[in-house]
This record gives C-alpha cells, sequence and structure tokens, in this order.
C-alpha cells in the first residue's frame, strides 16, 4: 500500500484517531466500575507497560546506565513520541523530574492522567532503581501551568529536592528517524487502548465491553469516513479503497488486496490479541464501509483473534 499522507499527517492523523478510542474506552470504564475500581484494574497493565516502554526506549537510544539522566531521557523520548515536545529535565543528588508544556490527552478524563502518568511512571521506575520513590508532582488536569513527574530517593521529601540544587539536562538527537518514532507511538497508542478494553471486559465481560463501546467506535468510523474522503477527494465513492488503505496504513494493518479490490487480506496487525478487540475494530470498520457506500457490509471471513494465520475482509 502507498500512504495517501505525508510522514508528519499520518502521525497526526494516527495520534488524533488513537486518542478519540482511547477516550471513548475511559469514560465507558469509568461509567462501568468508579473510579477507584477502575484504578485498581489499570494498576498491574500499566506497571508493564512503563516498564517494557521505558526499557525499549532506553535499549534504542543506547542508554546503557542507571542514571536519572538516562531515565528521564528514555521517558522524554516516549512523550515526544506521543507528542509532547516541550519538555526540561532536572536532575540533583537526590532525585529528578521532567516538565511537560503540552498534552495530547487533554481532551481524555482525569484517570488518563493517573493511567499515564502516575502508573505508567512507577512501572517505568520499577525495573530502574529501588531506591527511588515515583511522583506525579503537578499535573496541567488540576490547573496548574504544566504537569511536572519524577522520582526522588527514598527517606527524602519534594521540598527538600526542590530548595536544592538542580542540574538541567540536555536532551541528545534522538537517532530514529520519523517513521520509526510514529511506529512507537502508534504501539504505545494502541497498547493504551487495548489495556482500556481489557480491563472493561475484565470487570465485566467481553460481550458488555463491546457493547459499551459499539456506539463510541460506530461514530469514531464515520467521522473518519467523512474526514478522509474530504482531505482524498473521494466524494463520488469511486475509490472507497483509496479510503481504506489510508485508515489501514494509519493502524498499522499491513496486507494486500485480491480479487480486483473486493478482498482485503491482513498480514499483520496490531489488534489480534483478543477477540472483544478484534469486534471493535470491526465495527469501526463497519461504520467506514458504510458510510462511504450506504448499505455497503463488511464480511469478515478470517480472523487472527480466532487462531487464523490471517484476517480475510469482503467488501
Amino acid at each position: 500500500m502507498t500512504s495517501p499522507l505525508n510522514d508528519k499527517d499520518k502521525d497526526l492523523w494516527t495520534k488524533r484517531l488513537l486518542c478519540q478510542w482511547l477516550e471513548g474506552a475511559q469514560q465507558a470504564l469509568l461509567d462501568s466500575v468508579g473510579y477507584d475500581e477502575a484504578v485498581r484494574l489499570l494498576r498491574p497493565h500499566a506497571f508493564n507497560a512503563g516498564a517494557a516502554g521505558t526499557q525499549f526506549a532506553r535499549k534504542r537510544l543506547g542508554l546503557e546506565g542507571h542514571h536519572l539522566e538516562d531515565l528521564f531521557i528514555s521517558m522524554r523520548f516516549a512523550h515526544f513520541a506521543m507528542g509532547r515536545e516541550d519538555t526540561r529535565i532536572r536532575v540533583s543528588d537526590i532525585g529528578g523530574y521532567i516538565d511537560f508544556f503540552t498534552c495530547p490527552f487533554e481532551r481524555c478524563t482525569h484517570l488518563n492522567c493517573v493511567f499515564v502518568c502516575d502508573l505508567i511512571g512507577h512501572g517505568a521506575l520499577l525495573g530502574f532503581d529501588p531506591d527511588y520513590d515515583w511522583h506525579m508532582i503537578q499535573s496541567m488536569c488540576d490547573g496548574h501551568e504544566y504537569c511536572r513527574k519524577g522520582c526522588i530517593r527514598k527517606g527524602h521529601g519534594i521540598e527538600e529536592m526542590r530548595k536544592g540544587s538542580m542540574t538541567a539536562v540536555e536532551t541528545p538527537r534522538f537517532i530514529m528517524d520519523d517513521e520509526e518514532v510514529a511506529w512507537f507511538a502508534r504501539q504505545y497508542y494502541g497498547e493504551f487502548w487495548a489495556i482500556f478494553v481489557r480491563c472493561l471486559i475484565e470487570a465485566s465481560d467481553g460481550r458488555h465491553a463491546v457493547a459499551a463501546l459499539r456506539p463510541h467506535m460506530r461514530q469514531s468510523g464515520i467521522a473518519f469516513a467523512l474526514e478522509a474522503e474530504e482531505i482524498l477527494g473521494t466524494e463520488d465513492g469511486r475509490a472507497m479503497s483509496d479510503v481504506l488503505d489510508m485508515m489501514f496504513d494509519i493502524l498499522g494493518i499491513d496486507g494486500i488486496w485480491n480479487d480486483e479490490g473486493m478482498t482485503f487480506e491482513v498480514k499483520e496487525c496490531p489488534f489480534s490479541r483478543a477477540e472483544e478487540i478484534g469486534d471493535l475494530v470491526l465495527v469501526f470498520l463497519d461504520a467506514v464501509v458504510e458510510t462511504l457506500r450506504p448499505g455497503a457490509k463488511v464480511a469478515c471471513r478470517e480472523r487472527m483473534c480466532h487462531g487464523d494465520s490471517r484476517c480475510l475482509f469482503r467488501f
């Protein structure tokens, strides 16, 4: 497939679409179990995501040491990939922090701040140094002008760190190209959404999770189809495959068209880990197709989330 978007536009569309999905999944989880139970369910998943993401970033960036500077640089990269570009890092003898002045999740609930900035931060620190505690020091969600999060050596406090001498850390130029950075962001965003869906399943059952998110995924599919039609100039419906190619590319779904554009064979999909997650992606896809061609439907003959070696969509 050839992407109809340049790398910058593709990155923006990817983040916006997956943020929409994340927003809906957060609200569905809150509506189902409430804030405290949602945090309990999210905690182990967030810890794993934080540890895995930081480990990948440190290894890929060549940060082999156990210094706070390395930890914060790896976090800075993860946030850079997610769209938080304006940052500063400060460290001292007893701790350090990283500040963020923009946030791609500004429309999400406060639960997202706890999940991304607090719980995932704890996970990032777990495999780094047991002598430090993680702190979400302040957040834009609480009315501050910027977010600040960091870690402090056990036995010391935030005020003690603030009063001490802090040294600025200059972030080196990241060695990854735009395509690899976009891949990392797509994986992380997709994983965030999948975590909320898994917690919703854990709180009730798979059918309830799909039912709770079906209206949101359908509305997201309709909006995507209309916007994609406008940007691609396909209002006459002559090239539905162009819009679908754009959608598959944004979501990281790799495959090929067969039967003169009537069948799409999926070779690789980041959403193949659970049947319910696949069901929700199908709700989105079906809404896209029906919006482009009223009355049209998608039939999925084979599904990787059912154990097949591929997905086979028939339009």
